[in-house]
C-alpha cells in the first residue's frame, strides 16, 4: 500500500503533488546514481519533497544563469548590427555578409566554455542555496553531465 501518511502541503507553500510515496517499482542503482534523490523515494524518506524542490530551484537557477551568459555574449553583436546602416539594405546577400562579418568579429564560439563550467555550476548552486532551506541541495545530480563538450 502506498501513501499511508496524510498529504501535506509542499515545501514551497503551495499544494504540490505529494512525493513521499514509496516507489512501486524497483529503482536500479544506475537510476539512483544519475538522480540521487531517488534514493529518498526508495527509502520513503520524508526529506524527498525538500530534495526535489531543491533540485527544481537549482535547475531553474542554472537555466537563468546560462541564458544570462548567452545574452551577455551576444550584446555587442546586436549593438554592432543595429548600428550598421548596411545591415538593413534591401539586398539580402549584403545584409547577410554584414551580419556574418560582425558575428565572426564579436560572437564567442562557446560562451559557456569561456565562462567556465565549474564556475557556472558553482554559481548556480550558490544562488539556489541562498533561496533554500539547509540540506535542500544535498541530493543534486551531477549537472556537468548535461554540458558535454564544455570540459
Amino acid at each position: 500500500m502506498c501513501c499511508v501518511r496524510p498529504i501535506r502541503s509542499g515545501i514551497c507553500g503551495t499544494s504540490c503533488v505529494p512525493l513521499r510515496c514509496r516507489a512501486l517499482v524497483a529503482l536500479p542503482d544506475a537510476a539512483i546514481a544519475q538522480r540521487p534523490c531517488l534514493a529518498l523515494l526508495r527509502d520513503d524518506d520524508p526529506r524527498l519533497e525538500l530534495a526535489v524542490f531543491g533540485e527544481t530551484v537549482f535547475w531553474q537557477t542554472l537555466d537563468r544563469l546560462r541564458m544570462q551568459i548567452y545574452q551577455t555574449a551576444v550584446r555587442s553583436y546586436f549593438l554592432a548590427v543595429k548600428g550598421d546602416p548596411l545591415a538593413d539594405v534591401p539586398d539580402l546577400d549584403r545584409q547577410h555578409a554584414v551580419r556574418v562579418r560582425h558575428a565572426e568579429r564579436l560572437l564567442p564560439a562557446s560562451p559557456l566554455r569561456d565562462y567556465g563550467l565549474e564556475r557556472l555550476l558553482a554559481e548556480a548552486k550558490s544562488r539556489a542555496g541562498g533561496l533554500l532551506a539547509a540540506g535542500a541541495l544535498d541530493w543534486l545530480p551531477d549537472a556537468s553531465l548535461h554540458f558535454a563538450g564544455l570540459e
